[in-house]
């Protein structure tokens, strides 16, 4: 009964969320949901018509907040910086400059680049807890001691290698 009844919640989640980013295509016509929570918009060429960034940001948040829901948002050059910020900065708002992903991500856990438990749990073994840590590291011996996965989410993360996120579309009128 409590199996049935968290796969009832889930589903009931997974419909909030798809009527979620139905709504966000106000901002761009590429919206994703990134469960269980969050939502993936690329306003590449879309900030202008609020006014920049900035206004954009502000228009989402004040809608979010009239529906009473609670949102931490994050605008990067990669999905990866965006995801990691919007999860472990301190800031429930974070516009980052062009470039300034590696000084912003320095600062925060190893967790905020999407790694499994385990990849967290071995970093910090060795005595990598921060991001700037594994930035430091020699990314030979990274690559042999823990495989491809953290150095490919931290090179998502910095924008130097490409990162698919499956965009709904609006079908075209013609």
């Amino acid at each position: 009964d409590e199996l049935r009844h968290r796969l009832g919640r889930q589903a009931e989640q997974a419909e909030a969320l798809a009527r979620l980013v139905r709504w966000a295509g106000r901002y761009s016509p590429a919206a994703a949901p990134c469960p269980p929570d969050g939502l993936w918009l690329d306003i590449t060429g879309c900030a202008h018509l609020w006014g920049g960034e900035d206004g954009l940001v502000a228009d989402l948040t004040a809608r979010l907040q009239r529906w009473g829901l609670p949102a931490r948002i994050a605008v990067a050059g990669s999905f990866g910086a965006a995801w990691a910020l919007a999860h472990h900065d301190k800031s429930d708002r974070r516009i980052l400059p062009d470039g300034a992903e590696r000084a912003a991500l320095a600062p925060l856990p190893t967790a905020a680049l999407r790694l499994g438990e385990d990849e967290v749990a071995a970093l910090q073994r060795i005595g990598l807890t921060r991001i700037g840590e594994l930035l430091a590291a020699p990314r030979p011996g990274l690559a042999r001691r823990f495989g491809a996965g953290p150095l490919l989410r931290l090179d998502q993360a910095l924008g130097r290698a490409e990162e698919t996120v499956g965009f709904r579309r609006p079908p075209t009128p013609w």
